[in-house]
């Protein structure tokens, strides 16, 4: 029995005209928060409190020892000294979590918003039946709606949720289910980094003192990889289909095609802003056709280019360091003498 008093089976088969049960994502939810913390288990209770207790014992140890340390070196006049970082870190410490507590409660109110009102389930019923007539058009569906969820959800559950919701509909499309449930797998990842709510960048901008949204779109540019692999996954599905030579000729020009759309997203090309940015554009066009274009001669033509490129910002940035290391050259040779 659930928890609403329908049996399980009638349930599910209430819901399975539309693919998915309303009560399983209560469930699913459910047994999220649960594993992350709101209710655990006496074993993992116990595993808590081991570490906390281990953590208390190694603190408590090191602060003795500093504390024996400070007397010997210089008695209650050193120990002031050696107190007051402590007391600083205390303070900061106190002030950083507490608003980390009030960040992270915030954003669970919009986990529990999208949780309990069902609303990225019955979009992505709509998304997906709107969008079964082509395969690009259904992937952007589906990335958006993965990103719909990760605004909300752990990355287990939007995996979860994703698969279930537009799993079934690829592969009714033809798609081989391996390639469609590492989408999902990576979808789920990139889900840690979807704006606005992006928990990754809330905490890390917080402990750097940085701006949130620059955090973010540096995170994104990091990360630029996980699109790559996304669009791989449906353009190259050899890559998790076909162990052998086809796999590792897969991996190589989806390498390649990462390397071009890291370098035409972080590095620079030129010292001309118009220039530098034509590069940039050209290699990300390159990249592009070396990712989605079906065919391999393209694509390896693709990866002979995007190695042109590669060899050209190195050739660049050695000829800044030649540059750099004449202009300090003189200041570096000036003899007493000649002052």
């Amino acid at each position: 029995m659930l928890e609403t008093g329908v049996r399980q089976p009638e349930a599910i088969a209430l819901y399975a005209g539309r693919g998915l049960p309303q009560l399983a994502l209560r469930k699913i939810s459910y047994r999220s928060a649960r594993n992350s913390g709101l209710g655990l288990s006496a074993a993992a209770r116990g595993v808590t409190i081991s570490a906390l207790y281990v953590f208390a014992g190694v603190a408590s140890l090191m602060v003795a020892s500093r504390l024996v340390q400070g007397w010997h070196e210089g008695g209650p006049a050193r120990l002031r000294a050696v107190g007051a970082p402590s007391l600083r870190f205390l303070d900061n410490f106190a002030l950083m979590t507490a608003e980390l507590t009030l960040l992270l409660a915030t954003l669970g109110i919009l986990t529990s918003a999208f949780v309990n009102t069902g609303v990225p389930t019955k979009v992505g019923f709509i998304l997906v039946d709107a969008a079964g007539v082509n395969v690009a058009v259904m992937a952007l569906v589906a990335f958006a709606f993965g990103a719909l969820l990760g605004m909300g959800l752990p990355p287990a559950p939007t995996y979860i949720l994703t698969a279930l919701v537009i799993a079934p509909h690829m592969v009714k499309f033809g798609l081989d289910p391996w390639p469609v449930h590492f989408f999902a797998f990576f979808l789920a990842v990139w889900g840690e980094l979807t704006p606005p709510t992006s928990v990754v960048a809330a905490v890390t901008s917080k402990i750097a003192e940085a701006s949130f949204m620059r955090t973010l779109v540096r995170a994104v540019q990091i990360c630029s990889s996980l699109f790559v692999l996304m669009a791989a996954m449906f353009v190259r599905p050899q890559l998790v289909l076909e162990p052998g030579l086809a796999q590792i000729g897969a991996m190589l020009l989806v390498f390649m095609a990462s390397v071009g759309v890291t370098f035409s997203l972080q590095a620079r090309f030129s010292r001309s802003r118009a220039s530098d940015w034509s590069q940039r554009l050209a290699l990300m066009a390159v990249a592009l056709v070396t990712l989605l274009h079906p065919s391999d001669t393209v694509a390896l033509l693709g990866s002979i280019g995007i190695a042109l490129f590669v060899a050209h910002w190195m050739l660049y940035r050695k000829r800044l360091a030649a540059a750099a290391a004449l202009v300090s050259e003189p200041a570096t040779s000036e003899s007493p003498s000649g002052q």
